[in-house]
């Protein structure tokens, strides 16, 4: 059987409730993955991924055109993010968004038919594959953020500051952010800090 289309097409055709659903999907599929065990997976790699990030995040949003008023912010920001229990750590696909994501419609509905693109796997805490499928597919929308978390399985309150700082850590840190163009894509906000565009980016 088919596997379907990748998401991107697909969701441009789909309707509010339609696109929620498939939210909670993603989320449900990121909650099945972080319960799995993968062979292979280097325990310690987060422990050595987080500062490699971190030295290379401040050249790089620089050179992409990511104001001062930001990129002064990162270092606090980001404090002490890389020493997470290694029990926290679960098998990540890093990358569930749009490119990745296989789907096919029923009647009813759609449904997630696959998941591709696992080369970038590693363990990691589950807010690292949350945030980039928030982030990526989600874009700002309150609706679809607290779809994903649902079916992801994440327990949040209205407004919960903590989770949403710890989404923008984990977004920050992902190779794959190009910050300055989502600032354009989502806007900012008024209040020119970190914990105010974790706020608009993660809307609960």
């Amino acid at each position: 059987m088919p596997r379907g289309e990748d998401l991107g097409p697909a969701w441009s055709e789909m309707v509010g409730e339609e696109r929620a659903d498939v939210a909670e999907q993603l989320g449900f599929a990121l909650a099945d993955l972080h319960q799995r065990t993968i062979n292979g997976l280097q325990r310690d790699g987060w422990a050595g991924f987080v500062p490699r990030r971190r030295k290379e995040l401040l050249q790089r949003h620089r050179a992409g055109g990511v104001p001062p008023v930001w990129s002064r912010q990162f270092e606090p920001f980001l404090d002490g993010i890389e020493h997470d229990d290694p029990d926290r750590l679960l098998p990540l696909h890093t990358k569930l968004s749009f490119p990745t994501v296989q789907i096919r419609h029923r009647p009813g509905g759609w449904l997630l038919s696959g998941v591709s693109d696992f080369e970038c796997a590693m363990l990691g805490p589950r807010e690292f594959d949350i945030a980039w499928t928030a982030l990526s597919v989600a874009r700002g929308k309150r609706r679809f953020v607290r779809s994903l978390l649902d079916g992801a399985q994440v327990e949040y309150e209205h407004h919960d500051l903590e989770l949403q700082r710890r989404l923008l850590q984990m977004v920050l840190l992902h190779p794959d952010l190009d910050l300055a163009r989502w600032m354009r894509r989502l806007g900012v906000p008024r209040t020119a800090t970190l914990d105010a565009l974790a706020r608009h980016w993660f809307p609960m």
